[in-house]
């Protein structure tokens, strides 16, 4: 019985899918189709997901979220629209969807205009009432009507203000108010940077101190909070404070701070080349503390934190000493390390500190003699590229090591499905051989 009404299920998402599919061919088709004729189809077809959202949720959830973005929707079914709007704003709130999915999309459509501004109000009262209890509707609703710009900001800065402050307070110990609610409406920029900083600022505090129970701020709250860009260069001092309390946090064996914390504040540019002696600290703690990731495939150290600090480009060619011991370093660790391969040692390279004087070196670990079960695959993806980029090298002087990894490559992936899908397609898009000189040993895969 379960698995029919399953395969029901199936049947009506594929049919949808391709009512969906249909109506995209039809949008972008030719003048020869009518555009009354698909017009009239699609609103059929909007009308029917409507009705069908009284036994399955699923419509609120996909289907009518997806139908209204095709945008053919336009000002001229306004009556239509204001059907739907009314229905969508008034359909009692046990199906969440409506909020989080139909309301945004519909009011995103733009056909509300400032003509229509007493119905406007109408569910602007609405929506901010609903938003005072619901994130939903603080997150999704609320920031939409306002995007509209049928009002002045002046003439819903006090409600706006009274939500904002009823949000920031709940988003003190709530995940979703906080990962959803507060940067939605901060995006709005209603407000000047000043005229909320203090509150920002506090709200990076709760972050910090909710992390201790619960990962998910750092993981999902701050990258959001800081992706706002609140936080400028004139706030170095404070941004310093903070980041020191995400090493910090990072070191005390925390996953989160280091995948994550530690990444998104590095990630904003405040620290600058004026700040390099305490870069260096920093670039000297977090490659320390790769050393204890060797066995752990995610290392955050080695895969996030190094590759954040490295890409903040602030180690230059008169640090070359420093950078050579970082990257021989880097280059050794490669060999048994993937995540060196994948993440650190590129962006060493990217840098551009190695200059034609250090061919030898590039050579020395182009020419690495690779062992059974070594990373060679991230190696050939990751590196190799990167040391090509340099221009240091010529690929005449490559080709003997590099007929070496291909041949044995081949060889692998004759057995070896790895091998033929993964290192075989990476060797030959490095085009240190030409067409002709593979073309034997890639039909021989092929057959």
């Amino acid at each position: 019985m379960v698995s029919n009404s399953i395969s029901i299920d199936r049947e009506k998402d594929n049919k949808l899918s391709q009512g969906q599919a249909r109506l995209k061919e039809l949008r972008n088709a030719p003048d020869r189709v009518m555009s009354s004729v698909i017009k009239k189809k699609y609103l059929n077809i909007l009308n029917l997901a409507f009705k069908k959202t009284e036994t399955n949720y699923e419509w609120t959830a996909s289907a009518i979220p997806e139908l209204l973005k095709l945008e053919i929707l336009g000002r001229e079914d306004k009556e239509q629209y204001l059907s739907l709007l009314k229905i969508a704003f008034e359909e009692p709130q046990n199906d969440f969807y409506w909020s989080l999915r139909v309301l945004p999309e519909l009011l995103k459509l733009g056909i509300l205009e400032k003509e229509d501004k007493e119905l406007y109000l109408k569910y602007l009262n609405r929506a901010l009432e609903k938003a005072q209890t619901d994130f939903e509707w603080a997150s999704y609703v609320v920031p939409e009507l306002l995007k509209l710009g049928i009002l002045e900001k002046e003439e819903y800065k006090e409600q706006y203000l009274s939500l904002l402050k009823v949000v920031f307070q709940k988003a003190q110990t709530d995940f979703e108010w906080a990962e959803c609610a507060v940067p939605e409406l901060l995006k709005l920029e209603i407000l000047g940077k000043e005229d909320i900083k203090g509150r920002y600022l506090n709200m990076i505090n709760v972050v910090f101190k909710q992390s201790e129970t619960n990962a998910d701020w750092v993981i999902y709250v701050l990258p959001e909070l800081l992706k706002l860009g609140i936080l400028e260069k004139e706030d170095k001092i404070r941004y310093l404070s903070l980041l020191h309390l995400a090493f910090q946090k990072a070191e005390e064996n925390s996953y989160s701070w280091a995948k994550t914390g530690v990444s998104e504040f590095l990630k904003l540019g405040i620290f600058k080349k004026e700040d390099k002696r305490l870069y260096l600290k920093y670039l000297n703690r977090a490659f320390a503390n790769t050393d204890r990731e060797k066995n752990d495939l995610f290392g955050p150290w080695t895969s996030s934190v190094v590759p954040e600090l490295l890409k903040l480009g602030i180690l230059e060619k008169e640090d070359k000493e420093l950078y050579l011991k970082y990257l021989n370093r880097a280059l050794e660790k490669a060999k048994t390390d993937f995540k060196y391969a994948r993440y650190v040692v590129p962006e060493l390279l990217k840098l551009g500190i190695l200059e034609k004087e250090d061919k030898e070196l590039c050579l020395e670990h182009f020419n690495w003699d690779f062992k059974k079960g070594q990373p060679i695959f991230d190696w050939v993806r990751c590196v190799v590229p990167e040391l090509l980029k340099l221009g240091i090298l010529e690929k005449e002087e490559l080709k003997e090591s590099y007929l070496k990894y291909l041949n044995e490559a081949f060889k692998e992936a004759k057995t070896d499905l790895s091998e033929a899908e993964s290192l075989v397609p990476e060797l030959l898009k490095l085009e240190i051989l030409s067409k002709e000189e593979v073309k034997g040993q890639y039909l021989d895969l092929l057959n």
